[in-house]
């Protein structure tokens, strides 16, 4: 488990205003590092993308946790209560990620660059 740095915190909220404000240019998250990668459909649900269609926060606990991850592994982020609130891809050893952001596009971004309210703990499982 790793714990997003405080330092990070006004970064991740400016990520969730500008979510809020989107017009679909993507813009203000362009400038924060953040790139638009597609657009699988306002359907798609941040876990079912990162773990496979159909798949839920349940499934998780199918997958063995690890803390060395490799390219095309799970993150899951908690908040503080341990509740699971964001899933992404673990893209490279740059810590990048790829994931799906609530209603919005697949995003690729840094593993701490992500919105304020998906929490401050990640955890890594194997594919």
């Amino acid at each position: 488990m790793i714990r997003i740095p405080k330092e990070y915190d006004s970064r991740r909220q400016a990520i969730s205003r500008a979510l809020t404000q989107v017009n679909d240019d993507y813009f203000q998250l362009q400038q924060l590092g953040i790139s638009l990668v597609a657009d699988p459909g306002q359907d798609s649900f941040c876990f079912s993308y990162a773990m496979g269609e159909g798949k839920t926060q349940k499934d998780i606990d199918a997958l063995e946790n690890t803390n060395d991850p490799d390219k095309g592994d799970i993150l899951i982020y908690t908040n503080d209560s341990g509740i699971r609130c964001h899933a992404g891809i673990y893209y490279n050893q740059h810590d990048m990620v790829v994931s799906k952001w609530e209603s919005h596009p697949v995003f690729m971004h840094h593993m701490f660059m992500v919105p304020i309210e998906y929490g401050t703990r990640i955890e890594f499982y194997k594919r």
